[in-house]
């Protein structure tokens, strides 16, 4: 409540309302100056909108066409390297260990260090500065968002599309900025958060064989 608030009862001659303590002043009724809702949202609705399957869909493949541009890419605000060629698909990955070299599917890394090792992918791919770019982008948010759990606001970076939650999405989940998505839920918000398309997006190969 906004307000010390009292009724001063029946028989006085005056509407029956809440008025301000030792005031006659009207406060926290629907009608009064700054009161509350006489109708406010009501948690327990579902407040989804149903969209047509084939709508979903054209507005998923819309999206995913405009992650091809680097142009539109680049407008969107993301960093890359002037030699970077679109789309950016990544498959195996060859780690030296005790003098040999090891190949390990791109989505099955050795979980050890991997957050690490997806940073130095994304350092040899040319993209590592919108990495740079998100990290360094975080602000306090304004508003009272800041009292409810959301006080830190982060750019979005990087969409990562695999085709299932291995090694590499837990090692990327923690840059911050970075989107982990499954090629199969994959929607137009992944591809374009806010309504701007053209997201800097990395898909495995067995994600796009996933689709």
């Amino acid at each position: 409540m906004k307000h010390s608030v009292e009724w001063h009862g029946k028989g006085t001659g005056v509407s029956r309302i809440m008025r301000k303590s030792g005031s006659s002043i009207g406060a926290e009724n629907p009608h009064t100056r700054g009161g509350r809702r006489a109708h406010g949202p009501l948690a327990e609705r579902d407040w989804s909108q149903k969209m047509n399957s084939r709508t979903r869909t054209q507005a998923r493949d819309s999206a995913i066409a405009a992650t091809t541009d680097a142009a539109m890419v680049a407008a969107r605000g993301h960093r890359f390297a002037d030699d970077v060629k679109f789309p950016i698909i990544i498959d195996g990955y060859t780690e030296e260990r005790s003098g040999k070299k090891e190949k390990f599917d791109i989505e099955e890394i050795p979980v050890l260090s991997s957050t690490r090792k997806f940073i130095a992918m994304m350092e040899g791919l040319g993209i590592a500065e919108d990495l740079e770019r998100a990290k360094n982008g975080r602000s306090i948010r304004a508003g009272k968002g800041k009292m409810r759990g959301r006080r830190r606001r982060t750019p979005k970076s990087i969409l990562l599309v695999v085709s299932e939650r291995d090694n590499l999405a837990k090692g990327a989940r923690n840059v911050p900025g970075v989107d982990v998505a499954v090629a199969k839920h994959l929607c137009a918000e992944d591809l374009a958060p806010g309504g701007d398309c053209a997201r800097l997006t990395v898909w495995t190969k067995a994600a796009i064989e996933a689709l």
